[in-house]
């Protein structure tokens, strides 16, 4: 048995506590997947329950506007592919607020999940939804003149943005998100 999906799990129950937008409803989904043997950890059944539950977590904590595909030409490490998403993000903040957009912002503009599989070819691939709008053409630009193919479209549909985004991402176990705290 895999143990890593209850890792992760447990990791995202965490970061939820850190944020203090946990609920008893969430305590008890975690006492379900952790007891219940028909979620075997790393089955399908798992995957998609966990998917989800991280999903309806999300749907209510940010306004989401838009959905990002990142998709790379050639294959690059996971370490890489998350120092690129980094500096894309880094870029995308400097472009709107300079370059001491951390003072003003913190980390990040905009509030993003996310997630990073490999396609069949072995590449990867991201797939993330954010809460802000951003100049679609400079998000093609940006990545495409770097890595490789860029989609990006408003949300017109949250819920399905979000359980699409977040089935990607418990598929491989690469989870990623930002919410700010609210003041």
């Amino acid at each position: 048995m895999n143990p890593f999906p209850k890792v992760f799990l447990n990791q995202l129950l965490r970061i939820a506590k850190l944020l203090h937008q946990i609920t008893e409803r969430d305590l008890e989904l975690e006492k379900l997947f952790l007891d219940d043997p028909f979620f075997a950890a790393g089955s399908w059944s798992y995957r998609q329950k966990l998917a989800d539950v991280t999903a309806e977590w999300l749907v209510s904590r940010a306004d989401w506007k838009t959905f990002i595909t990142f998709t790379y030409r050639n294959e690059v490490s996971v370490d890489q592919a998350i120092r690129d998403l980094r500096y894309f993000i880094r870029i995308a903040n400097e472009i709107k607020f300079g370059n001491s957009y951390t003072r003003k912002v913190g980390h990040s503009y905009f509030s993003y999940a996310g997630g990073l599989e490999r396609q069949e070819r072995g590449v990867i691939h991201f797939h993330m939804c954010i809460d802000r709008e951003i100049d679609f053409k400079w998000v093609h630009w940006f990545w495409e003149l770097h890595h490789g193919y860029a989609w990006i479209e408003k949300i017109t549909d949250v819920n399905q943005s979000i359980k699409y985004t977040m089935k990607y991402a418990v598929k491989d176990a690469d989870l990623f998100i930002y919410l700010p705290f609210e003041v």
